[in-house]
């Protein structure tokens, strides 16, 4: 499963030319600082998160995406999805394709478009 997730993450960075942070799931963010020194991810470690001095509410939009890209019930209301992606600068956002709610919620944001599909992703870029 490792494998894949760096395969899946290097193709990630492969195709995405922007400069925004990086929001997936948990697997591909650990990774991207393994990667690259630049885009960032929005959460590569729960641990040093909740350690880097930064304001509460960035800390809780940074927790909020990451249950968002991880598909934690109940998802995040729009709106909410909407003000910490722009907060956070989220140029990327990447989500299994096989998550059709998730997608959706995603898609009701009308904050991303989609960009590109690789290994059974679908990422979205900001609109």
């Amino acid at each position: 499963m490792f494998g894949h997730s760096i395969v899946a993450a290097q193709a990630f960075l492969a195709r995405y030319h922007g400069d925004g942070t990086i929001l997936a799931d948990k697997r591909i963010m650990s990774l991207i600082p393994i990667l690259t020194v630049e885009p960032k991810a929005v959460n590569a470690r729960t641990l040093y998160l909740m350690r880097t001095p930064q304001t509460q509410s960035r800390l809780e939009e940074r927790l909020l995406l990451t249950r968002l890209a991880m598909n934690a019930r109940p998802l995040p209301r729009e709106q909410a999805i909407r003000n910490a992606a722009a907060d956070l600068d989220v140029g990327l956002l990447c989500i299994q394709r096989s998550r059709v709610a998730q997608r959706k919620r995603v898609e009701e944001t009308g904050t991303f478009r989609p960009s590109f599909a690789v290994r059974g992703y679908l990422c979205f870029g900001k609109r």
